[in-house]
């Protein structure tokens, strides 16, 4: 295919308007919105801040994992052949790049690379955002670009829908030079975006059967409807069929489920809950993504809630928590924020959450838990504009600040100067020392010494062994009296084996060993060869919240060091093409080496 137009008709339409005669009409529609435009004719896309694009990429988690064949399909069959891949999301945002490096390299000039956003509002005509915008696949070749920077290109973009839904996700978008013949590149990107979908229908597929072992596991007695994360129905009771009051409010939270199952097993059930208010409703996530969620009736009222634990309680789980619900205690008469540090599972916000309930903020306010992880700066910033969170004089508790982006570091600044004129009381929770961070400057200064007035550390299960078996007996009691389940026993073999363990997940570790036996074994009394595998084996590394991100980060700048910046013996090493390496260069914010490779 070749351009509809010449560039003296491009010429002739920005000057007076004179629509040429052979355009296409799908260009000439999408001219016409980008008319519209206010602004100068850019030399290139707007791009996303570093922090943003990891923001971005990681919610796109999905979409890019079901496009890596793809990618490194194209990485071989269009190397050294002009023609790059782009994977795009539903923004239009480039997630991934595959194909010719030179291609790839040149693309960086108009920020046709990672983090470019390509959306017609924000560069005019072009196969990206055109395609995103019709929801079909388009060519836009050399003149047929709105703005006279972007007609070095021709690109084909087709997009990616989610089988389950229907949702447009993406975009594949090939690139290449202007003035250069490709017949079929449009037929190519369709074929590579078929692959992704068809990938995409693959994994639901085997997320709707390991729902329904899930549900089998769980020998639910209630009624029961098993949805997957489009809010189709997988499984249901008979009784669901008659109960017609539940069928406005199903078809509300089917509606929100795909988007609200990306935002994890607790926020998604949390946003969920409100809808059946006569049904309780678990998120289910076997592996790093909530799957889907199953609804049973008559399940909230035949369960008890359990109280939570108050400090007194905490205090007699052993004496290394006496110790620190002293110092807590001694802490509530003050209005320093506090900030409660220890590894994954040690309980800190159980300990945050009783000190709450033991002050004064209970009696004025609610415990507001706010996971800074999942913030977006323009989301907390909107939020604060319109006053919307409920800081009313009581806890205002900041889970994991030094994972947020530093723009959102900053906002909670703001956050917290706006939660002491309300009166309330400042929890923080860290899995890392927050004062390593700031000394690495992955934590704003700041913000550290606003919410480190003192600091409580809880230590995880393997320092305090002797404690074990009280922490057992606790989760074994609270655990039946909030599933109505049978009262579990551990043998003697089985006692010794687990307090050997070193419990790299600490107490949240535990709770998921008493749910799965309590579900998955055939008697009430546990022996040690019930146990899973890896209880019995030889204590393993604590878990840390370095996410794979900071680890990939780390082998590159330690791959560039041992090879003094040499990018191909770099990429060698680390297993990867050059080009490839790159991206991750630009991705990670590394400075590219001096060095000649």
């Amino acid at each position: 295919m070749v351009a509809s137009i010449s560039k003296s008709d491009w010429e002739s339409f920005r000057a007076v308007g004179r629509v040429p005669p052979s355009i296409r009409e799908v260009v000439l529609q999408s001219w016409k919105r980008s008319s519209k435009l206010a602004m100068a004719s850019p030399k290139y896309a707007p791009m996303l801040a570093p922090d943003d694009l990891h923001t971005t990429r990681t919610r796109a988690r999905r979409l890019r994992q079901a496009a890596q064949a793809a990618l490194s399909k194209a990485d071989f069959l269009l190397r050294q052949s002009g023609n790059m891949l782009l994977l795009c999301d539903h923004d239009c945002v480039v997630l991934d790049a595959a194909g010719d490096s030179d291609t790839i390299a040149r693309g960086r000039e108009n920020h046709l690379h990672l983090g470019g956003k390509w959306s017609e509002t924000a560069i005019g005509t072009n196969a990206i955002g055109t395609a995103i915008h019709l929801g079909r696949s388009v060519q836009v070749d050399g003149p047929e670009h709105f703005f006279e920077e972007i007609q070095r290109w021709n690109c084909a973009a087709s997009p990616i829908k989610d089988p389950g839904t229907g949702q447009l996700l993406g975009v594949l978008n090939i690139s290449w030079s202007a003035g250069q013949k490709q017949p079929g590149s449009t037929a190519l990107s369709s074929a590579f975006a078929l692959q992704v979908e068809s990938e995409l229908a693959h994994r639901l597929a085997q997320d709707r059967q390991l729902l329904l072992q899930c549900l089998h596991q769980r020998r639910l007695s209630e009624p029961v409807l098993l949805l997957d994360r489009t809010g189709a129905e997988i499984f249901s009771s008979g009784e669901f069929a008659h109960a017609p009051e539940f069928s406005q409010a199903l078809a509300g939270l089917r509606q929100r489920l795909p988007e609200l199952i990306e935002l994890g097993a607790d926020r998604a059930a949390e946003a969920l809950a409100g809808h059946l208010p006569d049904a309780a409703l678990d998120v289910i996530e076997p592996r790093a993504d909530a799957i889907g969620v199953v609804i049973s009736l008559k399940a909230r009222r035949t369960r008890r809630k359990p109280e939570a634990l108050d400090l007194p309680q905490l205090g007699r789980t052993g004496a290394t928590m006496a110790e620190l619900v002293a110092q807590a205690q001694r802490l509530l008469d003050t209005s320093l924020p506090i900030l409660i540090e220890g590894e994954t599972g040690t309980g800190k916000a159980t300990l945050a959450r009783a000190m709450h309930d033991a002050s004064s903020a209970a009696r004025a306010g609610r415990f507001t838990m706010l996971e800074c992880a999942l913030l977006s700066d323009e989301g907390l910033r909107a939020d604060l504009a319109r006053g919307a969170l409920a800081l009313d004089g009581g806890t205002l508790c900041l889970d994991s600040p030094g994972r947020a982006s530093p723009a959102v570091q900053k906002l909670l600044l703001s956050v917290i100067e706006t939660a002491e004129r309300a009166g309330c009381r400042v929890i923080t929770l860290a899995s890392r020392s927050l004062f390593q961070m700031m000394q690495d400057g992955s934590l704003h200064r700041e913000l550290y010494y606003r919410i480190a007035g003192a600091r409580l550390t809880i230590p995880p299960l393997r320092d305090r062994p002797a404690e074990i078996p009280l922490y057992l007996q606790a989760i074994l009691a609270r655990h039946r009296l909030e599933n109505g389940g049978r009262e579990l026993r551990f043998t003697a073999g089985a006692m010794a084996v687990l307090r050997a363990h070193s419990w790299p997940g600490n107490l949240r570790e535990m709770q998921n060993l008493v749910s799965a036996q309590s579900a998955l074994s055939r008697s009430a009394l546990i022996d040690a060869r019930d146990l899973p595998p890896e209880i019995g084996r030889p204590p393993a590394e604590p878990l840390r919240e370095d996410s794979l991100l900071d680890v990939e980060k780390a082998e590159i700048i330690a791959a560039l060091d041992a090879t003094a910046g040499n990018m191909t013996e770099a990429a060698r090493r680390l297993g990867i093409a050059r080009s490839t390496l790159y991206l991750k260069l630009d991705a990670y914010g590394i400075a590219r080496p001096r060095s000649k490779p």
